[in-house]
């Protein structure tokens, strides 16, 4: 038998393992020990695993009997056949019995296996012995110790990590350390590496994306500064951007003091690629926009300036005074009077001036120049220089298509109140941060239909067309300011202007040393506290006032503004309520959330408890593990309100991290809990869990969509725009034109505005659903027997999809440190925007998010060269911008025969000269370019010129349409697109982007892998003329209103004189042509 058993696996007529099973029954150890051999032998038991596992008993016996001395090799072939049946524990459980019989390196499927079982167990388990190390001594009495390692499992692992170490695969090696938490292990993988450096910078980057939860990430983030401080100076400032990573780190874990220790080293070094690199770490921070952090390092003394010299006083300066005050002014300035001066004074100033007061001496070079590249770090820190070169971008570039608004307006009745906030405010989204507001100037007797709040959000969309320009904030809004001498006599603008201060500079929070942005701060200050009987200016001026402090932390604004909370009105507390979130945002500050919990149970206004509800929400932002005691005590509160405001809490507090317990805790109140708006709040903060891994949310939300409640599937669109924004997701877009044939109206709505966020400024190149859902979106808001919320959703949708003179995206995330460093107001914007539900002006809000789809090149002064150049490879029109509406040309309609008296015929031949007497001018009308037409077409409803922004006059079209071929064919002969600095580069398009080389190139970037964003040069020419965007004549937006104001307010009179000629004979040639005169009188005579 047993010879039988010995040849059975070299014949392959053998059917059947029953020969060697039945060795198995024996009492002999050597056959049994012979069966397990022949069991071993490949390909046996993965042909007869089915026959063999009915004998999976008596393997295991032979296992466990301590007097079998080849347990382990009963213990591999169990482990085969386990993994055969598939249940792995078993399969891991007996491949770790086996011990050294179970070689990691041989290639196979069942090897490959059991090492991935391994590592899962072991991952698992030394996650469960760290966090039980880092309970405090008296948790851990309280909490049961976990199971000790098991060697034999930890030997398979460390076999792994040497097998991966030399085979070259550290990357793989070093996810497995880290996700086991075996910091030892990290560190050798990285030093031992061939190439350190490159090892250090992508750790960061998994590290911040991947490692959870925060307390062990910042463990990893230290771990990794050691590593970079452990490296030469040298390859720190090299153009790797080592220098970068390890500021990315110190961000993280909110270290200013080092990161103003680094960029100060940076700006003193005498090297001009140090100071290079301190620009781009400047630039990198301020996009974050976390306004406590760039305030600590504008206050740190190492970044400071050294005291100005106060300059001598001129000789006539005495002359200009007279009397004691001239005398006294003398005195205090410690010089010397000519004509104010006292006879005392002179001689004893002219004794002291040998000794006390010196020549200047000559400054020192490179003193000079250290205090220069100070300035223009702080320039970028405080958000001055960037925020401005955002601004001229936004501005030149823009491309927004007024055609749409004048569509959208033409379709709607202005009677209705919802359908005209909707259009005001999908023109602020359009013209976000371009400053052009040609639209409303134009509609000014259409807009002045707005009455009471609408008024209020109209007002306030300025600060969205206006946001970044910062220095002219005040003036922009003074004709609407209450104080000042314009000022509106309605509340609500005045209201509205003060939102719109905010919404102005919360793209670029206020910091310490910008003295316009303090005065504004003083201003909405002032306006709080002098507005106390008046709630709908105190609801402006606290938005105001959040939005200008965002996230800066400022107790004594947080004073204030809860006096404002505490005077229990409904308008101004829930203003209030947002505006501390805003203002304490990600903060998590203790008093904060206890005296907003308190009082959000004492009151009874609804507005007020959720406005508390999003505060807290809003002061948990990014905080995970450490919020998890609010985030319960909210989701439990019998309230549901404020269990609403615990579903945000669990979205701000884990987003972007993918947490499955956070999304398990949504999911399951998204089903379970009794109250609509929670279930929607829960849905919708899917979104801002996962927005780290948008290609995953359709596949979790696309069950949701087909939810029998109406509130889940408008949050599962909500959910999808915002996870996606920007991205033209083609799966997202699929789940969101489905959603949008919806027969429930408000889920349309959500479908529309998740479209707009999806799309924005998305390319038909990138997502060829784009004119889909553009054409839907159209045909929406023109069905005037569409719902009016899912018009209204239509409407803001079109505006979010040409969002910013189609030239921003809105992201949660910055383009400098990438995925997994979250923009804070973004987040914080896109929240507030969901509050639409409840309260429409919070619209606005969702212009936080924007940010330039752009490349904006900055040289060594924060200047923005315009010689600069870079190439776009990609097939042509891939990413070009959507092309500009075309007006329907309407048929002439053909005259009817008219019967014509022979008493009439001379009556006709005056009405023939008249109409050619006014032939010229009706013709003339009749071939107006399309923009004039419906210019004169609406002379009475106000409008003056509807393509104010897109184009002057027909020359200049033809001149753009043949700059635009030329550029074609340029392309065409050359391969690909030239782009000069700044332009539009969308996220998807940054791989196809290359910069030029060669002795020809006047710049380069420090970083040659950034491709979009704000990216510091290097002038490889210094000595070569250049110009700037920023200088006069080169297009700056006040500049040019300023040179062409004249020219501009002659074109609208001549337009308007026009307009009106051609609608006075438009009327004289209906009035002489449609009918005959009637016939002159006569005497019956019949």
């Amino acid at each position: 038998m047993a010879a039988a058993a010995v040849a059975m696996p070299q014949s392959s007529s053998v059917t059947s393992a029953a020969g060697i099973l039945a060795l198995l029954q024996e009492d002999n150890d050597a056959l049994c020990l012979a069966a397990l051999e022949r069991l071993n032998f490949p390909g046996v038991i993965e042909q007869f695993w089915a026959e063999i596992a009915e004998n999976l008993s008596e393997i295991e016996f032979l296992y466990e009997r301590d007097d079998f001395t080849n347990k382990e090799l009963a213990a591999l072939v169990a482990s085969k056949v386990y993994y055969h049946l598939e249940q792995y524990e078993e399969t891991l459980r007996f491949a770790l019995g086996a011990g050294p019989l179970f070689d990691v390196t041989v290639k196979s499927q069942y090897v490959d296996t059991v090492v991935a079982e391994c590592i899962d167990e072991y991952i698992r388990r030394r996650v469960e012995l760290d966090e039980y190390d880092q309970f405090s001594a008296e948790k851990k009495e309280k909490e049961k110790a976990p199971d000790p390692m098991d060697p034999r499992l930890e030997a398979i692992v460390e076999g792994m990590f040497a097998r991966c170490v030399a085979e070259g695969m550290h990357r793989q090696a070093l996810g497995v350390a880290l996700d086991a938490r075996r910091l030892d292990k990290v560190q050798s993988i990285i030093t031992g590496s061939p190439n350190p450096p490159e090892l250090l910078q992508h750790t960061v980057k998994q590290s911040v994306r991947l490692v959870g939860p925060k307390a062990y990430r910042n463990r990893v983030l230290r771990l990794l500064v050691g590593l970079f401080e452990n490296l030469p100076e040298s390859k720190l400032r090299g153009p790797q951007g080592l220098a970068v990573g390890l500021s990315h780190c110190l961000f993280l874990l909110g270290d200013a003091e080092r990161v103003a220790t680094i960029l100060a080293e940076l700006v003193n070094a005498e090297d001009e690629n140090s100071h290079l690199v301190a620009l781009q770490i400047a630039c990198d921070i301020h996009e974050t926009k976390n306004g406590q952090f760039l305030q600590s390092l504008l206050t740190h003394e190492g970044l400071a300036l050294p005291p100005e010299k106060e300059p001598p006083a001129a000789p006539a300066a005495g002359a200009e005074a007279t009397g004691d005050a001239a005398a006294s002014a003398t005195a205090a300035a410690g010089t010397t009077g000519e004509e104010g001066a006292s006879t005392e004074q002179a001689p004893l100033l002219q004794e002291e001036a040998p000794s006390g007061v010196k020549e200047e001496e000559p400054e020192d070079p490179k003193e000079t120049a250290r205090v220069g590249r100070m300035k223009t770090l702080r320039s970028i820190l405080n958000g001055s220089a960037l925020g401005e070169a955002s601004l001229q971008f936004l501005t030149k570039r823009n491309k927004s298509d007024l055609l749409i608004l004048d569509t959208v307006k033409g379709a709607v009745d202005p009677r209705q109140s919802i359908p005209h906030s909707g259009i005001v405010f999908a023109h602020g989204l359009m013209q976000a941060g371009t400053t052009s507001d040609a639209f409303l100037r134009g509609n000014l007797e259409w807009l002045g239909k707005a009455v009471n709040w609408a008024k209020f959000s109209a007002t306030a969309s300025l600060g969205v067309v206006h946001q970044g320009q910062i220095k002219d904030g005040l003036k922009v809004l003074q004709s609407y300011l209450p104080g000042s001498g314009g000022g509106s006599s309605s509340s609500f603008s005045e209201a509205g202007s003060l939102y719109a201060l905010g919404l102005i500079h919360g793209s670029c929070p206020v910091y310490t040393d910008r003295a316009d942005s303090e005065a504004l701060v003083a201003f909405l200050l002032d306006q709080l506290r002098t507005a106390q009987s008046n709630e709908t200016r105190q609801h402006g001026a606290c938005l105001g006032l959040g939005l200008a402090r965002l996230g800066c932390a400022d107790e004594s604004l947080y004073d204030e503004l809860k006096a404002v909370l505490f005077q229990d009105s409904a308008v101004a507390g829930e203003a209030a309520g947002y505006a501390i979130g805003l203002l304490m945002l990600g903060t998590q500050n203790q008093r904060a959330i206890s005296e907003l919990l308190a009082y959000a149970h004492d009151t009874q206004h609804e507005k007020i408890i959720r406005a508390c509800a999003m505060a807290l929400a809003l002061l948990v932002f990014g905080k995970e593990a450490q919020a998890d005691a609010m985030i319960e005590q909210l989701c439990t509160d019998s309230d549901a309100l404020l269990r609403y405001g615990g579903m945000y809490a669990c979205g701000l507090a884990y987003c972007g991290t993918s947490r499955n317990g956070a999304i398990q805790r949504l999911l399951s109140a998204s089903v379970s809990d009794v109250n609509d708006d929670v279930r929607r709040a829960a849905v919708t903060n899917i979104g801002f869990v996962m927005c780290g891994e948008p290609k995953a949310v359709p596949r979790v939300v696309s069950l949701l969509t087909d939810s029998y409640n109406p509130h889940v599937r408008y949050a599962s669109a909500l959910a999808l725009g915002i996870a996606c924004a920007g991205t033209g997701l083609q799966e997202a877009v699929s789940l969101l034109l489905k959603v949008a044939s919806d027969g429930t109206d408000f889920v349309r709505e959500g479908a529309f505005l998740a479209l707009g966020l999806c799309l924005m400024n998305v390319p038909e190149g990138v997502c060829d659903r784009v004119k889909k859902a553009t054409d839907l979106l159209f045909r929406v808001v023109k069905d005037k027997h569409e719902d009016v919320m899912a018009r209204f959703g239509a409407t803001i949708g079109l505006g979010l999809l040409n969002a910013g003179g189609r030239n921003v995206q809105a992201s949660l995330y910055p383009r400098g440190f990438g995925i997994g460093t979250l923009r804070a107001g973004a987040a914080a914007g896109l929240a507030l925007f969901t509050q639409l539900w409840y309260w429409f002006p919070l619209i606005h809000m969702v212009s936080l998010s924007f940010q330039p789809a752009a490349f904006i090149g900055l040289n060594e002064k924060a200047q923005v060269p315009l010689s600069f150049e870079a190439r776009c490879v990609a097939e042509e029109g891939t990413f070009a911008y959507p092309k500009p509406l075309e007006r329907e040309k309407k048929e002439e309609k053909t005259k009817t025969a008219v019967a014509v008296l022979s008493t009439t015929k001379k009556k006709q031949e005056e009405a023939k000269k008249k109409k050619t007497a006014g032939g010229k001018d009706a013709q003339g009308d009749e071939t107006m370019d399309a923009a004039g037409e419906a210019s004169a077409k609406a002379a009475a409803s106000g409008v003056v010129d509807v393509i104010m922004v897109d184009a002057s006059g027909s020359k200049e079209k033809e001149g753009e349409k043949k700059e635009g071929e030329a550029a074609a064919e340029a392309k065409k002969k050359k391969g690909y697109e030239a782009l000069k600095n700044p332009y539009r580069v969308i996220v998807q398009q940054e791989p196809f982007m290359a910069y030029p080389t060669g002795t020809t190139a006047r710049y380069a970037p420090v970083f040659t892998q950034r491709k979009g964003g704000f990216v510091v040069l290097k002038d490889l020419k210094p000595g070569e003329p250049e110009t700037y965007l920023h200088e006069k004549g080169a297009d700056s937006p006040k500049g040019k209103d300023e040179k062409d104001k004249e020219g501009e307010d002659k074109e609208k009179k001549d337009e308007e004189k026009k307009e009106g000629e051609g609608d006075k004979a438009k009327e004289e040639k209906k009035e002489g042509g449609d009918e005959p005169p009637p016939p002159e009188a006569f005497e019956w005579s019949g």
